[in-house]
């Protein structure tokens, strides 16, 4: 269960979405390990769980219910359930089973909650998005995602959906079937880092608004835009606005 992780989940859910889960009260009966009030607010109930690892999950549980009721007086909202790092997810994990084999990550508990609707075995009822990235960057290998969204390109392109459980070009790679049907329904969008147009804007943005104190010049720009790997938004904001030069 990762309680102490599923503990600060909920303390970030509370935080993010304070606004909105204030204004939401309990709907239903909850077999919780503690007693709370009938109108608690579904913030506060996130709180609670933030607060105690111990009782985590089963708010989490509780609040995921809550979120996703069609019947509740209050209008429930969309969500968006997101994960970054989506390779690191696709693998065995550092846990040991009782055998003393290593635990696949899908099937802990919460990355098979993300997993189930990211794969559209569980939908958001309320509607909303799920959304999974990956980045080249820190990443380890992962042929299974790869093939997967190698699929998927394939797939939007010639609409064919019976597409073997190996990558033509690299026949000997293993590849984990769990992975790849995760992705069988999913779309994805590629992302490339700032043109050096880009960069310029973004730089005199940061001048302009007295963030970055340097004259923006031709070469600052190419210097910048290198050192950022190409126009990579985080490390080019990394390397001026936060050195300050």
């Amino acid at each position: 269960m990762q309680k102490t992780y599923t503990a600060e989940l909920l303390g970030r859910i509370a935080k993010a979405n304070e606004a909105v889960l204030s204004t939401l009260e309990l709907s239903m009966e909850h077999n919780l390990p503690i007693s709370v009030q009938s109108n608690i607010s579904l913030n506060r109930l996130a709180e609670l769980g933030a607060r105690d690892a111990d009782i985590a999950w089963p708010i989490f549980q509780a609040l995921w219910k809550e979120l996703t009721s069609t019947t509740a007086k209050q209008a429930r909202p969309p969500m968006l359930l997101s994960a970054d790092g989506l390779s690191h997810i696709g693998r065995l994990s550092e846990y040991l089973a009782p055998s003393m084999h290593y635990i696949h990550a899908h099937d802990l508990i919460l990355v098979d909650h993300f997993i189930s609707h990211l794969s559209g075995a569980e939908t958001l009822p309320n509607g909303g998005m799920v959304l999974a990235v990956d980045s080249a960057s820190n990443r380890p290998f992962s042929p299974s995602l790869d093939l997967a969204v190698k699929q998927i390109g394939i797939r939007e392109a010639t609409g064919k959906t019976d597409l073997p459980l190996y990558d033509e070009d690299s026949p000997y790679d293993r590849v984990d079937e769990r992975v790849v049907s995760t992705l069988r329904s999913a779309d994805v969008m590629k992302l490339q880092g700032f043109s050096r147009e880009e960069a310029r804007t973004m730089l005199e943005y940061y001048a302009k608004s007295g963030m970055l104190r340097a004259d923006i010049t031709d070469i600052m720009v190419k210097e910048r835009w290198t050192l950022a790997g190409g126009g990579n938004i985080g490390e080019l904001e990394k390397g001026s606005v936060r050195t300050g030069m």
